[in-house]
């Protein structure tokens, strides 16, 4: 089974930023209408349009918006781009508009449901809010985000606050889950198959059916799923993760690490993935592009044991080796159980520096861990 869902810009956003700029993306954008030798870029600016409003920049966000407008009037993320910003700034009746515009053309935009939810919800409308987000989890049943204020919801109109697994009871897309939860794969894999079918424009149903085919690991198929949700709706980082995975699966580690990059510029805060893209960055070599990653987890201030000793191999990598000894004595001092092979780790480093005794010690003090 392979089910995962659901500030100020920093030196490394800002690095990102500019990389998203240089690089091309897998993906395809929505509309048919654009050449085809713009979709990428023209994605690249949806993901830069996102960002702006992201670090507080929405008059950037809105540029952007309106210059597409006037060749994409179609797309219902120009809109619920617009209607993010109107929110943003608490014109709840404007944003109200934008989002129902993105849902008239996107029917299964399940962001632009939950955020009109929330507008709803600021207007005492609660009737409103509850059913767009009971249309969230027809659409995503694994939007489990959304179920604390919507059982709020419920009980202000005097309803049982469990009423949406009534919904979910129904909703073929849950039944597929409970079938990848129970290893009934191909059964999943059929519902997945004919919802889609009736469904084409659901990206988070391409996600699924994405996720249970690289669970199978049909890697190829699951790179065609990631990549149609990306056009349907090209800003969820995770999906950038997934696609960046079947690159690395299939060894196309060039393409991998430039959706590893768009992952991290709409995740900038996700020590998760960050954690996992620095192991990859390792395990083929590229240390310096690393660091950064490894600088960014110590900054945000947890996990940091880890990443010392993740970076102390970076340097190692490099062969600066007292950046390495630094790195991983820090991760020595700060695990609640260090590990035996940091120890190792650091004896090697001692050893490339001549300092035969410490090496020596390390190794005693790994050995005895290790027992």
């Amino acid at each position: 089974m392979h089910i995962i869902r659901k500030q100020s810009p920093s030196c490394l956003r800002v690095c990102l930023l500019a990389v998203v700029i240089a690089i091309a993306t897998c993906s395809v954008s929505f509309q048919a209408s654009i050449a085809a030798q713009d979709k990428e870029s023209y994605n690249r600016s949806l993901i830069e349009a996102m960002y702006r409003l992201d670090t507080g920049y929405p008059d950037k966000t809105l540029a952007i918006i309106h210059n597409h407008l006037k060749t994409n009037a179609k797309d219902p993320n120009l809109y619920y781009l617009r209607g993010r910003v109107s929110l943003q700034n608490r014109r709840f009746d404007k944003a109200i508009e934008d989002f129902s515009k993105s849902i008239s053309l996107n029917p299964m935009h399940k962001y632009a449901f939950e955020s009109r939810a929330y507008c709803y919800l600021q207007q005492n409308k609660t009737e409103q809010a509850v059913a767009d987000f009971e249309r969230v989890l027809e659409i995503d049943p694994l939007s489990q985000e959304l179920l604390r204020p919507l059982r709020t919801a419920y009980i202000r109109l005097g309803r049982d606050k469990n009423d949406h697994r009534k919904l979910l009871a129904k909703n073929p897309l849950h039944k597929a889950i409970q079938l990848e939860k129970a290893g009934s794969n191909s059964e999943a894999m059929r519902i997945y198959d004919d919802y889609i079918a009736k469904n084409p424009k659901n990206f988070a149903a391409f996600e699924d059916r994405g996720n249970l085919h690289y669970y199978l690991k049909n890697y190829k198929k699951a790179l065609v799923d990631y990549q149609t949700s990306i056009a349907l709706y090209p800003m969820t980082g995770r999906l950038y993760f997934f696609v960046a995975n079947c690159f690395r699966a299939t060894n196309d580690i060039d393409k991998a690490i430039a959706n590893y990059d768009m992952m991290l510029l709409l995740t900038p805060n996700s020590l998760g993935y960050m954690f996992k893209y620095g192991k990859v960055l390792r395990d083929c070599g590229k240390f310096a592009k690393a660091i950064p990653l490894y600088d960014r987890i110590i900054e945000l201030g947890e996990g940091n044991a880890d990443a010392y000793r993740g970076r102390g191999d970076c340097y190692a990598g490099l062969k600066q080796y007292k950046k390495a000894i630094e790195d991983y004595s820090n991760a020595i001092t700060m695990a609640s159980d260090p590990s035996p092979d940091t120890y190792r780790q650091r004896a090697l480093a001692f050893e490339k520096l001549g300092n035969k005794e410490k090496a020596l010690r390390d190794r005693n003090t790994a050995k005895q861990l290790s027992q």
